[in-house]
C-alpha cells in the first residue's frame, strides 16, 4: 500500500486481527452452544425411553400381581389394592429420582457452557486491551521524540 504511514498500517492490521478473531470466538461459541443443547437432547430422549419402559413395566407387574391375586381368591380392596398402590408408588418414585438427576445434570451441562462462556468474553477483552495497547507503543516507537 503506498502513500500508507506505518501507525496506519499497523491499525489496519490489529483490525483484521481483530475481526478474525472475534469470528473465531463466535464459531466456537457456536459449537460449544451445539454439542451442549445435543447433550441436553440425550439426556431428555434417554429420560423418555426409561418412561416409556417402566409405565410398561408397571402395566405388565400390575396385570401379573392381579392375576395372582385373582387366582388365590383374593378381589379387590384392602391388602391387594395396597400391594397394587406400592408398585405404582415405586415407579413414581423412580420416575420422580430420574428426573431430579437429570436436571442435576443438565445444570452442570448449561453451568459448563456459561463458565466457558464467560472465560472466552473475558480473554477476548483482554485480548483487546493486548491489541490497543500494542498500538499505542508501536505508534509511540514509529515517532521519533527527537525530530519535530
Amino acid at each position: 500500500m503506498a502513500g500508507v504511514d506505518p501507525v496506519t498500517m499497523l491499525v489496519l492490521q490489529a483490525g483484521a486481527g481483530l475481526v478474525a478473531s472475534k469470528q473465531q470466538a463466535k464459531a466456537q461459541s457456536a459449537a460449544a452452544n451445539a454439542a451442549r443443547q445435543s447433550q441436553i437432547q440425550a439426556i431428555n430422549q434417554v429420560q423418555e425411553i426409561r418412561e416409556r419402559q417402566r409405565r410398561e413395566r408397571l402395566r405388565r407387574g400390575l396385570a401379573t400381581q392381579r392375576a395372582r391375586f385373582a387366582s388365590q381368591g383374593l378381589g379387590r380392596g384392602g391388602s391387594a389394592d395396597a400391594v397394587l398402590k406400592g408398585l405404582a408408588l415405586e415407579s413414581d418414585r423412580a420416575t420422580e429420582d430420574e428426573r431430579s438427576l437429570n436436571a442435576l445434570r443438565i445444570g452442570d451441562i448449561n453451568n459448563a457452557f456459561d463458565q466457558r462462556r464467560r472465560k472466552n468474553l473475558l480473554e477476548a477483552s483482554n485480548a483487546k486491551r493486548r491489541t490497543a495497547f500494542d498500538l499505542l507503543s508501536k505508534g509511540l516507537n514509529s515517532f521519533s521524540l527527537l525530530e519535530g
